[in-house]
């Protein structure tokens, strides 16, 4: 997915990029959308394009102990957060636990022992780099966080690392430079890298395990070398235009197109009519699909049916949830169905829009479950 690196900056004549999601789910081949004389096409293509650019949700492993989360700015610095967590299975437990609390806010030792350690290793990256940086605003903080996979305990150690990347030349940040001992993932551990909005990531070194709304993640166990991981993060290729801002933008897009293109139809039937008051009923015309009318192509015969056969395929992903009792993985139902990802997620979405569903981030999976008030 992403391009291997070195160390070093690019020059201004380097092409680096990072490779988006394939398009192979756009199922409408170029020379196919030509030849087609309905304009109801274009609706259909815009909302197979919009769906491609929908991120896929890949969530944080629920079963982790330890996260490491590194919120890097466009300024080169970064906000850091270790949480520790520790699953609370008896009400003992947890009593011992709240008075964990108590006694971590505030605790100066704590705090004292924290921020040395940091500024060591910050002070160890200022030798290294030539590069000059500091850290800042301490936190230890404490709570007991509910899951659907049980009750935990969670200290969170934070602090801002200012200068964590290298600023190049053409604006571009390199991370890496300044873990200079290396990093040493255990068993149930993450290292979560948010990439800055307007940012992409151009290459990485090693590759990420998984990936999230522009969130690189590693899992342990593994050691990571010294300077690893690599990551070359540039402004985004339209001219830096921040993510959210391009998925609004293409979301007006579509919906422009998927009307134009529903009004020029409509628009060619009515002439139509008016030019010929009858015609004769073909045998190897349309043929409706799933109760849904269809033209010779398979495609829906106009907006209205569209919304039907979605209604329809909402329906269905609601009577596969009863059947399984109510809670199934989306990846599941997506191989149930013989869906594409895409169209699953947006099914997913517009059932939990409607309150009949609920999308839980379970492991790296989505789960999905039936409300109650829809089982029935």
């Amino acid at each position: 997915m992403f391009a291997e690196q070195s160390s070093a900056c690019p020059s201004e004549s380097d092409t680096l990029f990072y490779e988006p999601a394939s398009f192979t789910t756009i199922y409408y081949r170029w020379s196919d959308i030509l030849n087609r004389r309905n304009l109801l096409a274009l609706s259909a293509l815009a909302i197979v394009v919009l769906m491609t650019w929908m991120p896929v949700s890949v969530g944080y492993d629920s079963e982790y102990d330890t996260a490491y989360r590194v919120n890097l700015y466009g300024n080169g610095s970064a906000a850091w957060i270790i949480e520790q967590r520790i699953e609370l299975k008896t009400q003992t437990e947890v009593d011992d636990f709240s008075n964990t609390i108590a006694e971590v806010s505030g605790n100066e030792s704590e705090m004292s022992f924290f921020s040395d350690r940091i500024n060591s290793a910050v002070n160890d990256a200022v030798t290294a780099t030539g590069r000059s940086m500091n850290a800042s605003d301490f936190r230890i903080s404490a709570s007991i966080d509910d899951t659907i996979t049980g009750r935990y305990g969670v200290v969170e150690y934070s602090f801002r690392w200012s200068n964590f990347a290298r600023i190049c030349d053409n604006g571009s940040l390199l991370i890496g430079d300044v873990l200079t001992s290396g990093l040493y993932l255990p068993e149930n551990s993450l290292l979560i890298i948010q990439i800055p909005d307007g940012y992409d990531a151009a290459s990485v070194s090693p590759q990420p395990d998984s990936g999230e709304n522009n969130a690189l993640i590693w899992s342990g166990r593994r050691y990571l070398d010294s300077g690893e991981p690599s990551i070359l993060v540039q402004q985004s290729s339209i001219t830096g235009i921040p993510q959210s801002y391009l998925t609004a933008g293409l979301t007006v897009l579509a919906l422009i197109i998927l009307i134009y293109g529903a009004l020029a139809f409509r628009r060619k039937r009515a002439t139509a009519g008016m030019k010929i008051e009858s015609r004769p009923e073909k045998d190897e015309g349309a043929k409706p699909v799933g109760g849904v009318s269809t033209d010779e192509r398979g495609m829906p015969a106009d907006v209205d049916s569209i919304e039907e056969m979605l209604k329809r395929d909402e329906d269905r992903v609601v009577e596969l949830l009863r059947s399984r009792g109510g809670v199934m993985y989306q990846s599941d139902i997506v191989l149930e169905m013989g869906f594409s990802k895409s169209k699953t997620s947006m099914l997913i979405n517009n059932l939990k829009d409607e309150g009949i569903i609920e999308k839980i981030m379970k492991g790296r999976r989505n789960l999905i479950r039936l409300k109650e008030n829809a089982k029935k």
